[in-house]
Formats: C-alpha cells, sequence, structure tokens
C-alpha cells in the first residue's frame, strides 16, 4: 500500500505536532517506513484518493489538519507528487463509471421490490461523498413508485417522563443519569386526547402515546392508556400508535382491542453493538416485542438510532434483522448529545451528509415500507430538512420529541407542501383494528 501510492514522498510531522491519536501518525519515508512517530495508516489515502480528486496535495493537508496542526506538515517531492496525482486521476476515471454501474444496480433491485442486499447496502455506505447525488436520486425514484408523493406526519407525546429504570446511553430519562429532563407520572387520559387533538389540528395523523420505563404492566397506568387510545379513535379518528418499553403478549392484546394500530419499538442498533449502549436489559428483550406485535397483528414501528459510535456493518446488521421480522415503518433517529448521558461527548454525532445517506440506503433496503426521519433531526441535518424525502423518506415526525424541543410543526407541514408532496389523507393507511365505511 505504502509503495504503490508514494514510492518518493515523504510527509513529515514534526515532534512538535499535536498528534490526536500517536499510533496513526509518522516521519514516512520513501521505502515506507516510520520514523519518530509510528507509521500513518495508508487506508487514510483511500479517503484522500476518493474524496477530492484532482488536487491531491490539498487533500492530504485537509486530512492532516483535521488531526492536528497544519502548520507543521510538509510534502518532499512535489514533482513525483503530481505524476501521481495524475496517475490516480486516471484510475479514478475508470473506477469511477464501474462505481455508477454498480449503483445503478442497485437501484434496479431496489426497483424491483425486493431492495438491495446487505452487501450493497455496506458497500453504498462506505462510498464517497462524490457519490451521494447518484444514490440519492435512486432512493428518491424508489420512494416515488413504491410510496408516492404522499408525506404522513406524525407527532409523539411525552405522557409519562423519567424515572426509568434502563441505562441506554443516549436518554435522558435514564435514573443512571444525572440530566434535567422532567420527571411525572403517567398523565390523565383527558390530556392525552387534549395533546392529540392539538397535534391532530397542526396536521398529524398519527399520535403516538409514549411512556418511560421499562414497560407498561401497571393496571391503572393501562387503563388510561386504553382509554385515551379508545378516544383517539371515536372523537379524533387518529391512527393509534404507543410506545410502552417491553411489553407482554396480554397487553399487546389489550391495547390491540382498545384500538392500538401500531407498537413502536426500536431495536436501537445491532445485536454486536447494543450491550455498548444498553446493559440492563437483553437485545432479545426488544426482538421479542416486535414479534409478538407482529403475531398479534398489529402494525409495527421498529428502527434505530444513529451516531452512538455504531460501525457501517452494525447499520446493515439492524436493517437485515428489521427486514427478517418484517416490521411496517422504519423510524431513524440521529443522536441528540444530551448532557449527563454517557454519549453527551458524541458531538457532533452525525453530519448531514452523513445522515442522508443512511435515509437513502435505508430507503434502498426497505423499497416498500414506510421510512420516518424521527428524533435528533434538526441535530444532525441543520438547515437541510426538504432533502429527507429526495433521499427517500415518506414520513416524519412533526412537532417536540420525548425530551427534545422540535421544529414548529407548521414549518414542517408548510415544507412538505412547498416541496410539492401531499399529507396523507385521514385514515388512508390500512388499520388492523378500525374499519372506516
Amino acid at each position: 500500500m505504502v509503495q504503490q501510492y508514494f514510492p518518493l514522498i515523504k510527509i513529515v510531522i514534526l515532534p512538535r505536532y499535536p498528534v490526536k491519536n500517536q499510533n496513526k501518525y509518522s516521519i514516512l519515508d520513501n521505502d515506507g517506513t516510520a520514523k519518530g512517530l509510528s507509521m500513518i495508516l495508508l487506508e487514510g489515502a483511500n479517503w484522500i484518493f476518493s474524496t477530492i480528486r484532482g488536487n491531491f496535495r490539498k487533500a492530504v493537508t485537509s486530512f492532516l489538519r483535521d488531526r492536528g496542526n497544519p502548520s507543521h506538515i510538509r510534502i518532499s517531492h512535489p514533482d513525483v507528487f503530481a505524476n501521481i496525482c495524475h496517475r490516480q486521476e486516471r484510475i479514478l476515471m475508470m473506477n469511477e463509471k464501474e462505481t455508477l454501474d454498480r449503483i445503478g444496480e442497485c437501484r434496479q433491485s431496489s426497483l424491483a421490490g425486493d431492495g438491495i442486499s446487505p452487501e450493497q447496502a455496506l458497500w453504498l455506505l462506505s462510498l464517497p461523498e462524490d457519490f451521494s447525488p447518484v444514490i440519492s436520486e435512486g432512493a428518491d425514484a424508489v420512494r416515488e413508485k413504491f410510496r408516492g408523493r404522499l408525506i404522513d406526519p406524525c407527532t409523539v407525546m411525552n405522557a409519562k417522563s423519567g424515572a426509568c429504570s434502563e441505562d441506554c446511553h443516549f436518554c435522558a430519562q435514564s435514573t443512571h443519569f444525572r440530566t434535567i429532563a422532567p420527571t411525572y407520572d403517567l398523565l390523565a387520559a383527558n390530556k392525552i386526547v387534549e395533546a392529540a387533538k392539538a397535534a391532530q389540528q397542526n396536521g398529524t395523523r398519527r399520535f403516538c402515546i409514549g411512556t418511560s420505563g421499562r414497560s407498561l404492566e401497571n393496571p391503572t397506568e393501562l387503563r388510561i392508556v386504553e382509554d385515551a387510545l379508545g378516544r383517539m379513535h371515536s372523537e379524533l379518528g387518529l391512527w393509534a400508535c404507543a410506545t410502552l418499553g417491553s411489553v407482554s403478549g396480554e397487553t399487546v392484546s389489550i391495547l390491540k382491542s382498545a384500538g392500538l394500530d401500531r407498537l413502536h419499538h426500536n431495536l436501537e442498533t445491532s445485536r454486536n453493538h447494543f450491550p455498548k449502549i444498553v446493559s440492563t436489559h437483553a437485545y432479545d428483550e426488544r426482538v421479542s416485542t416486535v414479534r409478538m406485535a407482529k403475531d398479534a397483528g398489529i402494525s409495527v414501528c421498529s428502527g434505530g438510532i444513529f451516531g452512538v459510535g455504531e460501525s457501517n456493518e452494525d447499520r446493515v446488521s439492524l436493517f437485515s434483522l428489521l427486514r427478517e421480522l418484517d416490521v411496517d415503518s422504519i423510524p431513524i433517529n440521529f443522536l441528540v448529545p444530551i448532557a449527563g448521558t454517557p454519549l453527551s461527548e458524541n458531538d457532533p454525532a452525525l453530519g448531514a451528509n452523513e445522515a442522508l445517506r443512511i435515509i437513502s440506503v435505508s430507503r434502498l433496503f426497505f423499497p416498500q415500507k414506510e421510512v420516518r426521519i424521527c428524533g435528533g433531526r434538526i441535530h444532525a441535518l441543520k438547515n437541510r430538512h426538504p432533502e429527507i424525502f429526495y433521499n427517500g423518506a415518506d414520513g416524519v415526525m412533526i412537532g417536540n420529541y420525548l425530551t427534545r424541543s422540535g421544529r414548529s410543526p407548521d414549518l414542517d407541514i408548510q415544507m412538505i407542501r412547498e416541496e410539492g408532496f401531499d399529507l396523507v389523507p385521514p385514515h388512508a393507511l390500512p388499520s388492523p383494528t378500525v374499519h372506516i365505511d
């Protein structure tokens, strides 16, 4: 690798250079040997060549600047350096056509209805930013074919907050961490229905009752949720959703009879990465809840949170399990680092480009399913909200989140319409429990 890319190049980082990861920096000589600091891992060269074509010196400087002070960098043999740049650019031109052809194959696989393979998904996630427009175009075409131009807005209410026994490292409601999240008992059914009515007036089509804690098995609390779900149907005509932690088969049956249309229960991440962000319950407990809801004939909304230290392999592993479970809606959340939680230092957790790539690959992986953008949208995307739809999303959470403020619902509804999309009409989605003549 060293001699292939840098046969006569010497990149020097002086000893006073402020190194973040010392084992990745060195004085690199003609034969690839390291002096002073340990060797630069030239896998970084792949990133350099593919990210900024045609200006290799700028690319190298940028690559190293991200890791310290550029004033301590110098590059020897600039003439050989330039020749390597030209040679590599020719290679890239040939590779680019092959890459575009492969992206086209991924698009066709998704348009056929089955979705891309895990191997294709992993490859797409790893491609440089240069290829984002063509990947987005493919995801947009798939959304257009299978989901049309109807956007399904939803709203969640934190009906019971804080005092959670679980230690999900991204969550402000855990008793394991010291945060400023509010703590209160389950609200009365009247309060929940009032909030649902306000959300409906703001344009929402689905209203989700959220409760903190590992599960909702208290009979009194369960009756409150039953009452609220029934009234959301009979008085408001809303699609009724709930996110209640782990639930038993008996509870699922009770909630279905009460009018629950969809149960929300995220798997969060891959089986492999899960123990790194949650230790108080097992991954299989989450999978079991999803299976029980599916077996009961209830629609399931299950996805994950991205930017919690997971790899692209973890992301694809999560997608693969969600496909196996045949969930109906895939919510995409992005980490918002919250002070007091173990992941509070993950900032910036994800940039907009990476977040949009995750959305586009999820659409190509799930061509006929609902892809819904939820928590962390403001933090990850900044002002690039309309791009979620052109990367394949057909659902979006509007209003506030469980413990964080969201954008004004009016802004999101206006955005949807200004971009030429329409809102899903009330009762347009099939419900397993309610039939409207």
